[in-house]
């Protein structure tokens, strides 16, 4: 009877440090949300200030780099990552100046260096003890600029990470792939296909899509606003990709044989863009924050951009392809 209260007593005593553990976890937790919640803009602007005034702490921005990292996983809406976009980008673009000036620096230390010691007296540096204050700043400067180099090299990897989140960047292995948001009800419609290249195309009069497959073949099909149709594309181990030229109301293709293709409307040359890629998918989209096109390649896979087509059939609007996988990845 004793053996079975014992029991009793330390299964009530385990089933409250249990509740007490869960209930700590769902606190924590919901801190973590609210801290990344609160302190979302504060991160941002204590970078920016720092950034902008003459000093340059190594570890507070890296540790604010490693916060803006966190912050952006957990973001998924697209204005909020068009607005970390813009801000990594100036942010790397001031790390960049600062790294430049700094480089500056280091030389004309270099150089007051040369001239203020002979090389009998640098090889000798271990008798002439007034080298070594001189020495020791130049060793800092360097210091403090390849730190600046690795928090640019970072913020670069950020804003690659926030453009794959905002254009849908996406690849599958030796399979066709794309990927598209119905610009009526929002639905993100995706497919894949192995070996073969596969394609969706917005047709604006039916308002439907239409999509198609194609065996160890590369295929694209284009809205012709004109014709009213769809043209569609496709050729043997090849990569094909076509746009619609607003300037010339036609289609313009273009194919690659065992590469990936893929062609976009610049709006600032009012010309198309094109990017082949050997054995590889190869997708891109028109960047308007850094005015260029942002490119995708991946090595042996299908490549897509989530595609957002614009429900029109106005000949002055670029319809183009999305998909580009030539469709086989082997001899």
């Amino acid at each position: 009877m004793q053996k079975i209260k014992l029991n009793l007593f330390f299964f009530i005593l385990l089933s409250q440090i249990l509740t007490a553990s869960l209930v700590s976890a769902n606190s924590n937790q919901s801190f973590c949300y609210h801290f990344y919640g609160a302190d979302r803009g504060k991160v941002k602007s204590d970078l920016l200030e720092l950034l902008d005034s003459g000093e340059y702490s190594i570890d507070f921005i890296s540790e604010k780099i490693s916060q803006l990292s966190k912050e952006i996983e957990q973001i998924s809406d697209r204005s909020s990552l068009e607005e970390y976009l813009f801000f990594v980008t100036s942010g790397k673009g001031r790390i960049t100046e600062k790294a430049a000036a700094k480089e500056q620096t280091i030389t004309q230390l270099k150089t007051r260096f040369a001239e203020n010691f002979s090389r009998w007296q640098r090889f000798t540096n271990f008798v002439h003890r007034n080298l070594n204050e001189p020495k020791q700043e130049i060793w800092l400067n360097e210091k403090e600029l390849k730190q600046m180099r690795t928090h640019a090299h970072d913020l670069s990897q950020l804003s690659s990470l926030i453009r794959n989140k905002i254009y849908g960047f996406e690849s599958s292995y030796y399979s066709g792939l794309v990927k598209v948001v119905n610009p009526i009800t929002g639905e993100i419609l995706k497919k894949s296909s192995y070996k073969s290249g596969v394609a969706f195309v917005w047709d604006p009069i039916a308002k439907k899509f239409e999509d198609k497959t194609s065996y160890e073949s590369g295929i694209a099909g284009v809205y012709n606003p004109i014709l009213q149709k769809i043209e569609w594309n496709s050729s043997y181990h090849s990569g094909v990709a076509g746009v619609w030229n607003p300037l010339t109301k036609e289609v313009e293709w273009k194919t690659s044989y065992k590469s990936g293709v893929a062609g976009v409307w610049n709006p600032l040359t009012r010309q198309i863009e094109w990017k082949t890629s050997y054995q590889s998918g190869v997708v891109g989209v028109w960047d308007s924050s850094k005015n260029e096109v942002s490119w995708y390649t991946s090595y042996l896979s299908g490549a897509t951009a989530l595609n957002r087509p614009t429900d029109t059939a106005d000949p002055n609007y670029p319809h183009s392809s999305i998909q580009s996988f030539y469709g086989v990845a082997e001899d």
